[in-house]
């Protein structure tokens, strides 16, 4: 049977637990799968940057676009292609893309690396 001495202590030492046990809580808290783009290779970048428009390329094949041009219907009994409802239409992607090949095009230039700015201009363009 608890008393109110063991609950007492119980919440002392749970307390104590969360209090003390979140040192460095910021020194801990670092993504393994993040990279500093200070340390970023072009050649990593463009690796993003290729399986990245191809993941675009692909969902527009699947997508809207995809209905629109082979004038498909998604869905015969709501929203889709046959009432103009795009309205999940989403640049983020994009966006992201063209700031890895900027990035990649920065660093290749700054290292001399023609073959890899050359692709960074060329997925620049492709992606605007």
């Amino acid at each position: 049977m608890y008393t109110i001495k063991n609950k007492i202590s119980a919440v002392l030492v749970l307390f104590s637990i969360l209090i003390f046990g979140c040192k460095n809580l910021e020194e801990m808290n670092i993504n393994p799968n993040g990279v500093d783009p200070a340390n970023a290779s072009p050649n990593f970048l463009m690796a993003t940057v290729i399986t990245s428009t191809g993941g675009n390329v692909l969902g527009m094949g699947y997508g809207d676009i995809a209905g629109v041009m082979q004038h498909t219907q998604k869905d015969g009994w709501s929203g889709g292609h046959n009432r103009y409802d795009w309205s999940d239409q989403s640049w983020a992607g994009y966006y992201g893309i063209l700031r890895n090949a900027e990035e990649m095009l920065k660093k290749s230039k700054a290292a001399n690396l023609d073959f890899q700015a050359g692709v960074a201009m060329v997925f620049k363009a492709y992606n605007f």
